[in-house]
This record gives C-alpha cells, sequence and structure tokens, in this order.
C-alpha cells in the first residue's frame, strides 16, 4: 500500500550511474527536482564514500547516503551510523583471501586497502576513481575499523565459492555483477549488516520509517533495502530474482528508469 515518500534510497551503479560511468542528463534533472521538492535523495552503494565523489558533484544530493553496502551511514558530512567488523571477522576474512589467492581490499573511513595483488584487478580502482592507499597482507596491521571487504570473483565459479566461504563463517555476503560478464564484486560485511539495516538508520535519522522510504536497485546485494522499503523498485534490465522481490519495475538504466521512477512516484 503505497504512502507519501518522505526519502529515496537509489543504488548507484547500474540504477543512477549510466554503463558509461556517467549520470545522464534526465537523470540529474530528475534528481534535482526531488530534492528541490523537499524529498531527500541518498546513495545506497558497495562504494565507499571516496568512490561517490564525482556523482555527488553532479547531483548534490543531501543524503542520508548509504556506504560500504550498508556498514556506514552519512549525512550533513559525518558518519551517523556504522558496523565496523570485530577482530575476529577480520581474521576470518584474510584467512578465506590467502586460502583461495584471492583478490579482496579491504575499507576504512579513510580510504582502502588491498591484501594480495592480482592481475586485472586495476579496472575496479578506475570505477572507484580512487587509488587503494597500498597492501596489507597481516590482519593484526589493518589500521583501524573495517566496514567491508569487497572481494572480485574474476568467474562465476570463484563467485559462488566465495559466496560460500564466507556465509559459512557467518559473514554477510552481498554480491553485485553487470550483465554480460563474468565477474562479480562479493561484498562482505559485519554479520546481519547489509543495506536494509542502513536504510531504517536513515530513515530513523530524518525522523521517519521505512514505509515512508522509495528505494531503487538493481542488483542481489539492493534485496535487503527493496525488502525495507515501503515502496521497493526494481531496475529493468535486473535479475528475474530482484524483480520478483520489488513492488514495481521501472526502465532499463539504458532507459533513464531511475528518472521515469521518480516522476511516477513523487514528482507526477
Amino acid at each position: 500500500m503505497p504512502t507519501q515518500v518522505r526519502y529515496v534510497a537509489s543504488d548507484l551503479d547500474g540504477t543512477i550511474i549510466h554503463p558509461d560511468h556517467r549520470v545522464t542528463p534526465a537523470v540529474q534533472r530528475a534528481v534535482r527536482e526531488v530534492a528541490d521538492s523537499g524529498v531527500p535523495v541518498g546513495f545506497a552503494t558497495g562504494r565507499l564514500r571516496f568512490g561517490a565523489t564525482a556523482v555527488y558533484e553532479q547531483l548534490g544530493s543531501p543524503g542520508p547516503h548509504i556506504f560500504h553496502n550498508g556498514a556506514e551511514v552519512r549525512a550533513d558530512g559525518r558518519t551517523v551510523r556504522s558496523w565496523p567488523l570485530s577482530p575476529s571477522e577480520i581474521a576470518d576474512v584474510f584467512a578465506i583471501s590467502v586460502d583461495r589467492n584471492a583478490y579482496g581490499e579491504f575499507y576504512t573511513e579513510d580510504g582502502y586497502y588491498y591484501m594480495q595483488y592480482r592481475p586485472g584487478a586495476e579496472f575496479h580502482w578506475k570505477i572507484l576513481g580512487w587509488e587503494p592507499l597500498g597492501a596489507v597482507n597481516d590482519p593484526s596491521q589493518v589500521p583501524g575499523d573495517v566496514l567491508k571487504f569487497t572481494f572480485i570473483g574474476f568467474t562465476k565459479e570463484e563467485t559462488t565459492d566465495l559466496e560460500t566461504a564466507f556465509t559459512e563463517r557467518d559473514l554477510e555476503v552481498g554480491s553485485a555483477g553487470a550483465g554480460g560478464v563474468s565477474w562479480s564484486f562479493v561484498n562482505v560485511t559485519k554479520s546481519g549488516v547489509h543495506k536494509g539495516t542502513a536504510l531504517v538508520a536513515a530513515a530513523e535519522y530524518l525522523g521517519t520509517n521505512p514505509t515512508s522510504v522509495l528505494a531503487i536497485g538493481d542488483g542481489d546485494n539492493d534485496l535487503p533495502m527493496l525488502a525495507k522499503a515501503g515502496t521497493a523498485v526494481a531496475m529493468g534490465h535486473a535479475s528475474d530474482h530482484v524483480k520478483r522481490n520489488a513492488h514495481l519495475v521501472a526502465p532499463s538504466v539504458l532507459d533513464d528508469g531511475l528518472a521515469t521512477a521518480l516522476r511516477s512516484l513523487i514528482l507526477e
């Protein structure tokens, strides 16, 4: 049962951000008009906040924003909630990384580091627009709180193996990929921490509740926030599984689906 939307939480890659790494003029206009109407628009992304700088500069969205696949909520230029992993959880992730010779990164509030280099991983650095601060191979040498790990499954088999290994250690796994490619990003956060957790916290910060939130996404890692939102929208290029778990389906990102959703559900 639709309610008045008081907050929009939108995935970035594949929802706000076009496959050619830009935000189209139609999406820019829609986001700005929604914000100008008094409805805050926030990013809900697996990226760290530095990796969303260019989009923020284009849109000027006020937030609250959800980063690190739900492990951090930021508003008014500060962190209002965060859920770092424990030392034992960090040690478990490092052990899995070494055992499988997997390429993984871990994220702190100051930036991100990689654990062991693997050829071909630099494409992720370019997507983020922010290079890693260095390499760390020992969990005891991790500087600061770790909010999230991201691994690259270069094949579907590697992705499935990583997802299984982390799930067996009672860690939260949220994977995201792109249509037509074999690789996926396997995001790992503290158990029970995901975009849905952060969406509830962001709504509380605004003095509202999840039934008044419009959530839009295209990946499996968006499912927890779609489940919490009063209005859940899947992008047209999303998998059938994601679409089945949404209330509505918008056009694809290639057809400015986010702009269509915002205009249909808020502006018009």
